[in-house]
């Protein structure tokens, strides 16, 4: 592997900034800078993107890359994701990479392929979202909420309704718990909900959702591609969707940063590229990428395989 490649990968992945977006520009690299042009005002501006520190580059629309480009990105170990649609939402293609870590890879499919593994997999999630919940709803509810002891008894009530559940059962009282989050959102938030709708005509809170769902995706896929672990190992979402441990994985945070700054964002009047700027703002200040690769590395641990830990994540 020649020098110039591990000269671009001296900042880890998981210590990187997580994600940065852009839209209506072209992107191209010259001499050792990676860059993109925008148009404005009638002429035309030169921007240049921190490519050494970022984990995730989104290309949004009216976005073009160079051949010249897309190489300077996979020296640099950054996950380039084209997506559709104001705000990131959805993904339409992600950079593939056959140069990843093998380790991973192979520890996610003795766990996909032994149904003991998958569920006990599958618990540790539903233990570390609960948990990730309790600890970032307090920081974005109104300091005086009264809803955090509804929340406390929700989790709690969650944590004993998914023990020793398996298969539909289990995503079935997912469901439920979900429900009772928006709800208690909507309250703490005094904005108007009647349920979850994801395409038609949208309210504010719904549309926001979307907008960082996609973004919790965006990081998802970041933290699998980064430890080289295919998409369609799902763990959980296997029997209903695609590629689902992108959702899995996205499910560790999901609800605990995205679902409460939506409805808060929908009561403050933020528009979508206001709310995604905070977002991003706050995968990064709390660490999701890194919070998500240590959960996938502590899902490979229960399968048993010793792993490298001076792999550069």
């Amino acid at each position: 592997m020649s020098d110039s490649y591990h000269k671009l990968n001296q900042v880890m992945p998981s210590h990187r900034n997580t994600l940065h977006y852009v839209e209506y520009a072209s992107i191209h690299s010259f001499d050792d800078t990676l860059s993109f042009r925008v148009a404005e005002k009638g002429k035309s501006k030169e921007i240049s993107i921190p490519h050494r520190n970022i984990a995730g580059l989104m290309l949004g629309p009216g976005t073009s890359l160079t051949q010249a480009a897309a190489q300077k990105l996979r020296e640099a170990n950054i996950c380039a994701m084209f997506v559709t649609g104001d705000g990131g939402n959805p993904l339409l293609w992600t950079a593939p990479d056959e140069y990843r870590p093998g380790e991973y890879c192979r520890s996610f499919l003795r766990i996909y392929y032994d149904a003991d593994l998958r569920d006990q997999v599958a618990q540790l999630f539903m233990q570390k979202r609960i948990e990730m919940i309790l600890t970032l709803w307090p920081k974005v509810l109104p300091k005086d909420s009264r809803i955090l002891n509804d929340l406390s008894g929700v989790c709690q009530a969650f944590r004993s309704a998914v023990a020793g559940k398996t298969g539909q059962s289990l995503l079935l009282e997912e469901a439920r718990f979900t429900k009772d989050l928006y709800r208690l959102a909507s309250r703490a938030f005094d904005v108007n909900w009647s349920g979850r709708v994801h395409k038609g005509d949208l309210d504010e809170a719904n549309q926001l959702l979307n907008h960082g769902n996609y973004l919790a995706y965006g990081v998802a896929n970041i933290g699998l591609y980064i430890l080289g672990i295919p998409h369609s190992l799902s763990i959980i979402h296997g029997s209903t969707r695609r590629g689902a441990l992108v959702f899995d994985v996205a499910d560790l945070f999901k609800d605990a940063l995205i679902l409460p700054m939506a409805f808060k964002a929908a009561s403050d009047g933020l528009q979508d590229r206001q709310f995604r700027s905070e977002i991003i703002q706050e995968i990064d200040r709390l660490r999701i990428l890194s919070f998500t690769i240590n959960a996938l590395k502590d899902a490979c641990a229960i399968e048993g395989t010793q792993l490298d830990d001076s792999l550069p994540f």
